[in-house]
């Protein structure tokens, strides 16, 4: 940028003073610079404070999970080969998706009566309807099962049994076995962790002052610890961007390898993996799987509330958001942290006017946030700079920090190297360095809210 001249003093073309117009020496300025900056960290401050540091021995780190096994889902009917059928009074065959995965012969599954596709509702019993699996994988399709009918009371017999119409379907739950007496043990069912993984990053922001500038008097004080300031700034606000929107990938520069860490919002929409490392993934979006208004099994919902139309009492209201927080409380109940951005923080001050509290800041890991004390469970809300400047200021992210981690290596958490210029530089480089990653499991126990476009 050009410099122009403005009485005796030269300046830049939007007004600034040049580095070498900011020295001490023969100038009227005040002994203070003031140091423009934003309340910076706030989910990094507690991400470290709250949440488990670990330390990783691979650049690739994995958590292994034990999946919480299925109970429930849905069938429809089955012709016994295959193809689908009415569910009759006297159907045996259904389809389960991958039934053979999860259940056995002897097994009793639960059909409620008030349901939309039961065609018997008002004749069918009032407490539903209970079969017994009798045989799996039929005709080597691992999706049909064979069910023993009629197993409530004998003098209600089929004539009291659920029907659907062949294509829809319908819920079942898994209830205990009924071992006959003097029998066997049932067959036990085998299982085994699933595997999820991230990696580390390497992250730095450097600094570099001439000799000259080192031997000047400055206003305010030597130009080393200025820059170093506001390095550390800088890398604090990316380090939480990386954390919340970073995107899971390993490429290469040539032979050597770049890694990257997938953030908490990568990890909430990341739904396969071709390799098969991470088997869990999380439930693709959609209008039926959405976390509140979806209709889905709570197995089969996403993790994600699309709130719509804020004016609509129906999408927007306490007693809405209280539906998010059994919601979202389903898995891993307790204290929730939300983290969100300036747009949505407005928003919820605005629904719960004088419902929340204030929490003090050495209580509430270092940072003021507010609380809110929902039916299922607590929530403290956290403004993330980092959120309001990196486009989802009307998003919020409903976190259990018991299942999330900072990660790095031995030796390469955050910290200063000094003077790395090379030797015939007349200047000192510094760098602020730290390899580092997300290490977040059992993704059911956290959300993720948005708001859309907002007043704010």
């Amino acid at each position: 940028m050009a410099d122009r001249v403005a009485g005796l003093v030269t300046i830049n073309e939007d007004g600034a003073p040049p580095l070498q117009e900011t020295r001490l020496y023969g100038l009227d300025y005040s002994s203070q610079i003031i140091a423009q900056q934003w309340n910076k960290g706030r989910f990094i401050t507690t991400l470290t404070s709250r949440a488990k540091k670990e330390m990783v021995p691979d650049p690739q780190f994995r958590t292994l999970e034990d999946e919480v096994p299925t109970h429930n889902g849905t069938l429809q009917g089955d012709d016994g080969s295959g193809s689908a059928a009415a569910i009759t009074t006297t159907s045996v065959y259904f389809k389960i998706t991958n039934a053979s995965l999860f259940l056995q012969a002897g097994d009793m599954l639960h059909i409620p009566d008030d349901q939309a596709n039961n065609d018997a509702l008002g004749t069918s019993r009032p407490n539903g309807e209970n079969l017994v699996v009798s045989e799996v994988d039929v005709g080597g399709d691992t999706d049909v099962i064979r069910c023993a009918r009629n197993n409530g009371d004998p003098a209600l017999a089929a004539t009291y049994n659920i029907t659907a119409t062949s294509g829809n379907t319908l819920n079942w739950y898994l209830i205990p076995n009924a071992l006959k007496e003097g029998g066997n043990a049932s067959e036990p069912k085998s299982d085994s962790p699933s595997r999820e993984y991230n990696y580390v990053q390497d992250i730095d922001e450097t600094w570099q002052v001439s000799d000259i500038a080192q031997a000047t008097k400055f206003i305010g004080g030597a130009q080393m610890p200025r820059a170093g300031m506001r390095a550390h700034q800088n890398f604090v606000l990316k380090m939480e961007r990386m954390f919340i929107t970073g995107q899971r990938a390993l490429t290469y520069d040539g032979t050597a390898p770049v890694r990257k860490t997938g953030g908490v919002m990568w990890h909430m929409t990341y739904t396969s993996d071709t390799a098969g490392e991470q088997p869990i993934g999380a439930i693709a979006y959609s209008a039926d799987t959405d976390l509140v208004t979806g209709n889905v099994d709570p197995y089969l919902r996403s993790r994600i509330w699309k709130v719509g139309d804020l004016n609509n009492s129906d999408n927007w209201s306490i007693p809405v958001f209280n539906t998010f927080m059994l919601r979202a409380n389903e898995w891993a109940s307790g204290t929730k942290v939300l983290v969100c951005g300036g747009g949505f923080l407005a928003e919820w001050q605005t629904l719960f006017n004088n419902m929340y509290r204030m929490t003090p800041g050495e209580v509430a890991f270092t940072n003021n946030v507010m609380s809110y004390e929902a039916p299922s469970g607590r929530v403290e809300v956290l403004l993330s700079e980092a959120m309001t400047q990196s486009g989802y200021s009307n998003d919020a992210l409903c976190l259990d920090f018991d299942y999330i981690n900072y990660a790095y290596m031995d030796g390469l958490d955050v910290h200063i190297n000094e003077g790395i210029q090379d030797n015939d530089t007349h200047a000192q480089r510094n760098e602020l360095r730290a390899v580092c990653g997300l290490k977040m499991g059992f993704l059911k126990a956290h959300s993720w809210i948005k708001i859309g476009r907002v007043s704010s």
